[in-house]
């Protein structure tokens, strides 16, 4: 099995776990009413969705994974193919709001839970989904799961070794 396999599967694992997150943000949404918590997990989708287009584009290429700005994400890996524009707008959504859905802002001292509301959640979840849509096209084509193999790049597996 070559690491090819596995680097290819990466972007798959990260679009999973961004479903993952959409499900949990909706979920939150409509059955706890937490909406920061709910924008949150969106938001996170809307990452991980991104990182597994990176991922597909340049399976070998890590430097994603630190960045937690959608914007420069976008714009450093993505804006680059214009068939992808119309995923810009909804980057916007979720400007400024990598800190603000997890801390007290100092300067006002309000929540999280004091920021956000259900029309903030419910766009949240709706950009989220759209993002994921776009880009499960890319990342699986043929609507399959498939078998994932390994998360790390650096894997072996017992055929390689053998």
């Amino acid at each position: 099995m070559s690491s090819q396999l596995n680097e290819q599967k990466l972007s798959e694992i990260w679009l999973e776990d961004a479903t993952s997150d959409l499900y949990t943000a909706k979920s939150i949404m409509q059955n706890i009413g937490i909406w920061y918590a709910s924008f949150f997990y969106a938001r996170l989708a809307a990452e991980k969705a991104l990182k597994s287009l990176c991922y597909h584009f340049q399976p070998t290429d890590t430097s994603t994974i630190i960045e937690h700005n959608l914007q420069k994400i976008y714009n450093s890996r993505i804006a680059q193919f214009q068939t992808l524009e119309h995923l810009r707008h909804h980057m916007v959504k979720f400007n400024d709001d990598h800190t603000l859905c997890r801390y007290i802002n100092n300067a006002t001292k309000k929540t999280p839970r004091d920021r956000y509301d259900e029309s903030l959640a419910q766009g949240a979840c709706s950009a989220a989904g759209s993002v994921i849509d776009v880009i499960a096209k890319i990342v699986r084509p043929s609507g399959e799961m498939g078998e994932v193999l390994y998360i790390s790049t650096k894997a072996t597996t017992p055929e390689a070794t053998s």
